[in-house]
């Protein structure tokens, strides 16, 4: 199965107007040459870079982001910044973002929107 990179690597090329398996300039009658088909690999060529940057967005979340919440974990997350513990050391050790535990303690009622 091909890569998102290899797949935008391929249609990266033929928007250069090169073959991307040789590197030659593409012959001036091929399809790809053509202006509409040129204006779509370049839109393809954009949605393939987003896709890639977006799983790389995903990649690097703690492992529970975007999870639902259940009664337990939400009071771990209170009784460790009551006893003292940073948003950041909550954050890590929950495998959440500092953003959602900033949240939850706001629905918590222990923080104030800021």
């Amino acid at each position: 199965m091909m890569t998102d990179q290899e797949a935008l690597d391929i249609v990266q090329a033929l928007v250069e107007g090169v073959d991307p398996f040789t590197n030659e300039p593409l012959a001036v009658e091929s399809v790809c040459v053509n202006p509409a088909v040129n204006t779509a690999l370049n839109e393809a060529s954009q949605a393939l870079e987003s896709k890639i940057k977006a799983a790389a967005r995903r990649a690097s979340l703690p492992s529970k982001a975007g999870a639902p919440w259940d009664e337990t974990e939400a009071q771990l997350v209170l009784q460790a910044y009551e006893a003292g513990d940073s948003i950041k050391e909550i954050a890590a050790r929950q495998q959440r973002t500092q953003g959602a535990i900033r949240s939850r303690l706001v629905k918590l009622g222990v923080l104030e929107l800021a």
